[in-house]
């Protein structure tokens, strides 16, 4: 079939090219020669012979295409068909296994898992939003959140974190309401109710794989990659378990209306706790159970929480913090002094409309959380 189309092309051609030539001879034949002087005198030393020859070798190629098509024409189908075989093949209720590639988890890399616990027990999700934005925003490693929830604040945080959806970052709720009788003991007047208290219980509520954590407030705003706090872990001797801040203003220097504390105490705001090593060399249930009945004869009860029974605990082990920077939890309220923080190094804060006092030039971010509390 293909040699008898070539056979009848390449008849066709000859005849074309022999019928113009006749033509070309017959009565245009002065008009092209004045042409071919005109516009290219060497063309009439080419015979017409050479050009007749150059004619049939260049559509003679483009018929030899032919089969080079069609062998690219068979190929195709072959795909084509090949595809459809498989997809039919696939059942439509029957999901594909594909498995998403896990992350290594190493330690000091980009891809190591960040863990951060926070209480969100009651009406919470509305106020803890801002700080989990404002914290993804400036993260570049995976996260883990452990959520302590009750049977309130379980379910809207799910479907925060399940419509978020967001890559490398997961969560997992801890239903602590059945464990409140293990703190409603102690007496306490924060706005926050015996909620205050059930950062106490992290030790007991987490579980034992997980070996350290940063514990936040919910009215934080992170100006910084959180893994800058993440490897100060790295810079704890044996003794030392938990990292906070100094508390910024002089509340605790009232020794005769307030809790005990190192000097200015601590801020318990965004907190290191090496959970390993708290299971491991203390009882820490113990700990702060006494540091309550030592201090509620006198003081009969709590102002600010577990922030007040864990500055007691490290009044009397002071071998046990590990001091972070101000500028990592800078607290902004009526009494603070967290003016004197920026005095470390101005130009490395970067100044906001909340803090006006700032100089607004400041082009490091040095500020890494603002803080409410006391």
């Amino acid at each position: 079939m293909k040699e008898h189309i070539r056979s009848s092309a390449l008849g066709y051609i000859l005849h074309v090219v022999g019928k113009n030539l006749q033509s070309f001879r017959g009565k245009h034949a002065h008009v092209q020669s004045w042409k071919i002087q005109q516009y290219n005198p060497m063309m009439r030393s080419i015979p017409f012979g050479i050009w007749i020859a150059v004619s049939v070798a260049y559509y003679w190629w483009l018929i030899s295409r032919i089969s080079v098509l069609e062998n690219q024409n068979k190929a195709i189908k072959t795909q084509l068909k090949f595809s459809r075989n498989v997809f039919e093949s696939v059942p439509d209720d029957k999901p594909l296994n594909y498995k998403i590639p896990v992350i290594p988890d190493e330690s000091g890399t980009i891809c190591e898992t960040i863990h951060v616990a926070l209480v969100c027990m009651g009406k919470c999700t509305r106020l803890v939003i801002p700080m989990l934005k404002s914290l993804l925003n400036h993260r570049q490693n995976p996260i883990h959140f452990h959520f302590i929830v009750d049977s309130t604040s379980q379910l809207p945080t799910s479907k925060l974190f399940d419509t978020w959806d967001l890559p490398d970052v997961k969560y997992t709720n801890y239903n602590a309401q059945h464990r409140l009788s293990k703190v409603r003991w102690v007496p306490n007047t924060h706005y926050s109710g015996v909620f205050a208290l059930v950062k106490l219980l992290f030790p007991d509520i987490l579980p034992n794989s997980l070996h350290r954590v940063i514990v936040l407030d919910a009215d934080l705003t992170f100006m910084c990659d959180i893994v800058e706090l993440w490897r100060m872990f790295n810079n704890m001797t044996e003794d030392q378990f938990v990292g906070l801040v100094e508390n910024e203003s002089n509340w605790y220097y009232d020794t005769e209306k307030r809790w005990p504390a190192l000097g200015r105490g601590y801020n318990t705001g965004v907190m290191l706790l090496d959970l390993m090593k708290i299971r491991r060399n203390t009882d820490w249930t113990s700990l702060w159970h006494d540091a309550v009945t030592e201090n509620l004869e006198r003081l009969k009860h709590t102002m600010l929480a577990d922030q007040d029974i864990i500055n007691a605990v490290i009044k009397k082990y002071p071998h046990i913090i590990y001091n972070i920077s101000c500028q990592y939890n800078v607290q902004m309220s009526t009494y603070t002094l967290a003016k004197n923080c920026y005095g470390e190094d101005r130009s490395n804060v970067k100044g906001t409309n909340e803090m006006p006092a700032i100089r607004s030039e400041a082009h490091l971010c040095h500020l890494k959380a603002v803080h409410g509390h006391l």
